[in-house]
């Protein structure tokens, strides 16, 4: 993205499965999470 020095993706919500397995799923495939942040800096 331009104008941007910075950019970290995070994924997140990995549905149906419960919240216990969420975390450690999506460490191991972040693209297949339902939502995305995006965070950048200047």
């Amino acid at each position: 993205m331009i104008g941007f020095r910075e950019i970290q993706g995070y994924g997140f919500g990995l549905y149906p499965f419960p919240n216990f397995l969420q975390k450690p799923l999506e460490r191991i495939d972040p693209y297949h999470c339902h939502q995305m942040v995006f965070v950048a800096r200047k």
